[in-house]
């Protein structure tokens, strides 16, 4: 199978073969990038198109698991699974459950203890989710998506992320570098991002 993408790009898991795809006529990573453009629409269509009430307790390990195997189970064999393998970024695979296990006690507990805004709990969803790197690939696009539901539940704007932020290039470039400064322990970077991406507190 060919590969028309040798170059990495930087914060981003590299696919190194295309074991366990399901598509035998997926050729380029050009055609990969569009048959998962295409699946993850399906995704965004189920959840997004209808209001979903249900707060912070849809928010769970076993949720986690279904959204990336409804964005990526067309496409993958590996969709839904977490990761046995280390990659260049991400936790060790032994902790992903329990890493997000915790995240997801935190989601719950936010609206009696937080003192942070809705689109600020948003932002710490995407990054630790981001962080954790659960999956083998698609960590991104989960994380983004994930972070959408949560303020789509809580009736707030989910922002409308730029479309190449998985090409090298501008938008991308300060995407990843408000990542790290995040790892760094400040969430300014990202936040003024996801602003101007049009995210609100409130529709």
């Amino acid at each position: 199978m060919k590969n028309s993408q040798t170059k990495h790009i930087d914060g981003c898991t590299p696919i190194l073969d295309f074991s366990g795809i399901k598509l035998d006529w997926v050729q380029t990573i050009d055609q990969l990038n569009l048959v998962e453009a295409e699946n993850i629409l399906k995704a965004y269509k189920k959840y997004f198109l209808r209001p979903l009430n249900y707060k912070n307790k849809w928010f769970t390990l076993s949720f986690l698991k279904r959204v990336h195997l409804e964005m990526f189970g067309n496409i993958w064999e590996w969709a839904g699974l977490f990761r046995k393998t280390t990659t260049n970024i991400g936790t060790k695979p032994h902790l992903i459950p329990s890493e997000l296990a915790l995240l997801c006690e935190d989601v719950k507990f936010w609206p009696e203890s937080s003192s942070i805004d809705v689109l600020q709990q948003s932002i710490r969803i995407h990054h630790r989710l981001v962080k954790i790197h659960p999956f083998i690939n698609g960590n991104g696009r989960h994380a983004r998506f994930i972070a959408d539901l949560f303020l789509h539940t809580l009736n707030a704007k989910r922002p409308l992320w730029p479309n190449d932020l998985e090409k090298e290039g501008k938008s991308r470039k300060v995407y990843i570098s408000a990542l790290k400064e995040a790892d760094r322990g400040s969430y300014d970077l990202l936040y003024e991002f996801t602003l101007r991406c049009g995210a609100k507190n409130k529709k």
